[in-house]
């Protein structure tokens, strides 16, 4: 009896400790870049010009990117892989929230355009992201093509979060999420300090309105997809429990 008693804390040990790897590599790494580069320029040093802001993020994402960012993503693929055997269910639902987040950014992506051609958004985020890392001096095609991976990243990461926390759950629990980024987007640097809070300095309901739907496709897109593609039913409770083991 020991020994089997012994054999569940030590796997429900692992498993908890291989979820929050993922939810930390996979989920909070890449976001996180974003958020604290961007606070550090607005918040701590007090820059609003967009020359001075851009180059003060870029040189925070210089240790950043290389340092954690890019390791994390290491992190998290030999996180997907050791748990194939193992602990397939958090396997399964990494990859499934990579994906379906990744693909369902190009719903947010169709009004994000709209946004941007219309000039209801102040700034295109995929110039911002991509001259954020690559730095605001390097070429249109860098920064062009590097924000628009960080931006689909930041989409996947999102994805996954969504996957381990909330697992095959009705859709709309991923609008509610999709709705909960929004909340950060509107509230948080760099929008919020440039914006103000919902947009409510740019004399109209327009960006808040935009990005509000955008997150509203995305989130549709990605339930319906995680829902679909993972396997096994409950939340992140599920997840780690270990009825299996106990059957043993």
């Amino acid at each position: 009896m020991v020994p089997v008693a012994d054999k569940w804390f030590s796997l429900m040990n692992k498993r908890i400790f291989l979820t929050g790897l993922a939810l930390l590599t996979g989920s909070a790494i890449s976001p996180f870049l974003l958020l604290l580069a961007a606070g550090n320029a607005m918040i701590v040093q007090g820059l609003t010009q967009m020359p001075q802001f851009i180059g003060v993020m870029h040189q925070f994402s210089q240790w950043y990117t290389p340092f954690i960012l890019l390791p994390a993503l290491i992190v998290l693929v030999l996180v997907a892989l050791y748990t194939r055997r193992d602990f397939p269910e958090l396997s399964n639902r990494i990859l499934a929230g990579f994906v379906a987040g990744a693909v369902a950014t190009f719903a947010l992506d169709t009004f994000r355009e709209l946004g941007v051609i219309h000039g209801w958004l102040p700034m295109d985020t995929v110039q911002l992201f991509g001259k954020m890392i690559m730095g605001p001096q390097s070429s249109e095609l860098a920064w062009t093509s590097v924000g628009m991976f960080y931006h689909f990243l930041n989409g996947a990461s999102f994805g996954v979060f969504y996957a381990i926390v909330w697992g095959k759950a009705n859709w709309l629990w991923a609008v509610v999420w999709a709705l909960i980024v929004e909340l950060g987007m509107m509230t948080l640097p760099p929008m919020a300090p440039i914006v103000g809070p919902f947009g409510s300095n740019t004399g109209g309901p327009e960006l808040f309105l935009v990005t509000l739907i955008a997150h509203i496709a995305y989130g549709v897109l990605l339930g319906l997809m995680v829902r679909q593609w993972v396997k096994n039913k409950g939340s992140i409770f599920s997840l780690l429990s270990n009825k299996k083991i106990l059957e043993t």
